[in-house]
């Protein structure tokens, strides 16, 4: 006979399946970062801490242009699969898309 516990605690917890949309070389970048900010949390020191800080500042640019990076080839192999020249849909993308100028200076 199950009691209250067993009929509110569940049994399988879900595995987040964010860690695995990521590549394995910026998944490292972000623990190395939440480490610099437990280290942070944990330093009295002023100059230490602006230099955590500096270097968590990178960390956070350097993860938000990995990410960027890595959406974009996600996106470009998702569109070599569709690229059906004959294909209205890629014919409205195409149209769509801006075209790149170069302004002359």
């Amino acid at each position: 006979m199950r009691n209250a516990r067993d009929l509110s605690v569940p049994m399988y917890v879900p595995k987040s399946k964010t860690t695995s949309l990521l590549p394995y070389h910026i998944r490292k970048i972000i623990q190395y970062k939440n480490y610099m900010c437990r280290l942070d949390n944990r330093l009295l020191n002023g100059y230490y801490k602006k230099h955590n800080r500096r270097k968590i500042n990178q960390l956070c640019d350097q993860i938000r242009f990995q990410i960027s990076k890595h959406l974009d080839t996600v996106w470009d192999k998702k569109l070599l699969k569709i690229d059906n020249p004959y294909s209205n849909l890629w014919k409205l993308f195409r149209s769509l898309k801006p075209k790149s100028t170069n302004l002359s200076s």
